[in-house]
């Protein structure tokens, strides 16, 4: 019978410690050292701090780099766009060898004249060169260029909202697996105390044998108990390095064995960064993407509107001998005509994609409101768990320090007592289990 009061307990302990993640790696741990400020290299021992590895996480991973690219590139598409309101400025230098030039007088202008084949002088060489300065630009093109504008600005404010979101995923992250960790921590410190209760039942039980005051047959049961509460230190101890492992590859931070937990975070969950669960960052990134496609539709509609534009030039053109000014200042009006629908085709793909943005930002919206209204019934459901599990730790414990203050125990006494631990046990379970899931809330994670 007391056997099966040991299955039982470890079965519930085992299965509500699975809650919180499934099987893990084994290795080693060793029981928590005196606090210690974690250091703010790669590697961390001792009390790890909650801050330490949200500023880690934020400033190591290869995913901060390429944030920081994306905001690169993103500032360079707005240049790229504001471009067209500017001239272009080319500089164009020229030495070419040509035959049978010659400039000629006519009436007082020098005319550059070329010898037909068969004259005198036909194939004989001549240096032409020159150097002309030619500056470009739009004057207007009624909109399209002032759109492209706006498309890339919207863009980039887009991926500061989706960076902006990233950053707050990386800290819901390292908080999410610290919860984690703080959970198996001290659910393996309670099948720790589990594991040593049952080991002194053991010896007490060995020697009121030897005493005769014990049956033979109660050893069995005492190894029993003894044996399920060090497999399930064994389970705990994995979900424990399980844990600590996955906190230090999302933190970027390697947690060695003697590491744990220093925030008691079980009791004061941080609240999610960026409010309702990361769901308004990723709402910016939406809208500000929706409008960078309505401005891209608007500069694909004046595909076809005239094109402004002025041009200068001014140089010098050599021929031999003589130097030449170059000059020239006009005004010129591009229509375009007709691109094979090139233009209406990209216009459709901008209003479409606007179209899905604002579809995907309404589902988004109707995900958050059902996520807050999950968050308040879980937190409530919690709440409740953890008032009754206090309440169920208060008088396990109590019972305890009863049949622990009786003396002397029979044998009745003695498994009287291992199932009063073990309940006390379980009842410490239920509140840490209740605890994280509190947390989890807090977070936004369900």
């Amino acid at each position: 019978m007391k056997a099966r009061s040991w299955q039982l307990q470890a079965c519930a302990l085992l299965s509500t410690t699975m809650i919180i993640a499934g099987p893990a790696p084994r290795g080693a741990a060793q029981a928590p050292a005196a606090a210690a400020q974690a250091p703010a290299g790669s590697e961390a021992s001792g009390g790890v701090h909650l801050a330490q590895l949200e500023a880690r996480a934020q400033s190591s991973r290869p995913w901060a780099r390429a944030r920081d690219a994306r905001l690169q590139s993103a500032r360079a598409r707005i240049q790229t766009a504001r471009a067209a309101y500017s001239p272009s400025i080319n500089l164009l230098t020229e030495v070419t060898v040509t035959p049978g030039q010659r400039i000629v007088d006519i009436a007082g202008y020098k005319v550059n004249a070329a010898l037909p084949i068969g004259s005198e002088g036909a194939f004989d060489l001549a240096l032409r060169y020159g150097a002309t300065l030619d500056v470009r630009g739009n004057l207007y093109d009624f909109g399209r260029t002032s759109d492209a504008v706006d498309a890339a600005e919207a863009e980039a404010r887009a991926e500061q909202a989706d960076a902006r979101s990233a950053e707050e995923q990386s800290v819901r992250d390292v908080r999410a697996g610290y919860v984690r960790w703080a959970s198996a921590h001290a659910l393996w410190l309670i099948a720790q105390r589990a594991h040593q209760a049952a080991s002194e039942s053991l010896a007490r039980t060995r020697a009121a044998i030897e005493e005769g005051a014990r049956r033979a047959a109660d050893q069995t049961a005492a190894e029993s108990g003894e044996g399920f509460a060090a497999l399930e230190q064994e389970r705990a101890l994995a979900e424990l390095e399980s844990a600590r492992e996955d906190l230090g590859y999302v933190s970027a931070v390697e947690l060695t064995a003697d590491a744990f937990p220093a925030d008691d975070v079980l009791n004061a969950a941080p609240v999610a960064p960026g409010g309702d669960s990361g769901q308004n960052a990723r709402k910016d990134v939406l809208r500000e993407q929706r409008v960078a496609a309505d401005a891209s539709a608007r500069a694909h509609d004046h595909a076809f509107t005239p094109v402004l534009s002025a041009s200068a030039q001014a140089g010098i053109q050599g021929l031999d001998d003589n130097i030449f000014p170059v000059y020239r200042v006009g005004l010129s009006v591009l229509v375009p005509l007709w691109d094979g629908g090139s233009e209406a085709a990209l216009r459709a793909q901008a209003r479409a994609r606007a179209a899905q943005l604002g579809a995907q930002a309404e589902e988004l919206e109707r995900s958050a409101r059902r996520a807050r209204e999950r968050a308040r019934m879980l937190k409530n459901q919690a709440d409740r768990r953890i008032a009754l599990a206090e309440k169920l730790l208060t008088v396990c414990r109590t019972r305890v320090s009863q049949l622990e203050a009786a003396s002397p125990l029979g044998a009745a006494g003695y498994i009287e007592l291992a199932d009063a631990r073990n309940a006390a046990s379980r009842a410490e379970t239920e509140l840490v289990l209740a605890r994280a899931l509190r947390a989890q809330v807090l977070l936004g994670l369900d």
